[in-house]
């Protein structure tokens, strides 16, 4: 990873403020299995993508929404790259506009019964 943003990008799926349930055709639960995973989530407003449509990860940007999100969710990297970022910006980044891993699931209406 290259050296990233701090700031969060206003379309933000993890932000308060995002549309209920809008992910621009990707699906939700994906990005719900995020938080509680070891994935990094590309931003998907400062990556460049490749002619296969997928991000280029010559020079990937994290979304710092969902680092945050983790945090708030008491989920750590086990990734000690990412584990670091996440340190990084845990007193940087303003997480009161960001949703943990509950309010992410009231907020978009994600369905965790299937899952169980």
């Amino acid at each position: 990873m290259s050296k990233c943003q701090t700031t969060v990008c206003s379309e933000c799926p993890y932000r308060k403020s995002s549309p209920p349930g809008y992910f621009g055709g990707n699906d939700p639960a994906a990005y719900r299995e995020a938080i509680i995973s070891d994935v990094v989530v590309a931003c998907h407003t400062r990556n460049r993508y490749n002619e296969q449509g997928y991000v280029d990860t010559t020079d990937l940007q994290p979304c710092i929404g969902h680092l945050t999100a983790q945090t708030k969710s008491c989920k750590r990297s086990r990734v000690p790259e990412v584990a670091e970022l996440q340190d990084h910006l845990r007193d940087i980044v303003d997480q009161s506009n960001i949703l943990n891993l509950w309010e992410f699931d009231a907020h978009h209406a994600v369905d965790q019964s299937a899952n169980m």
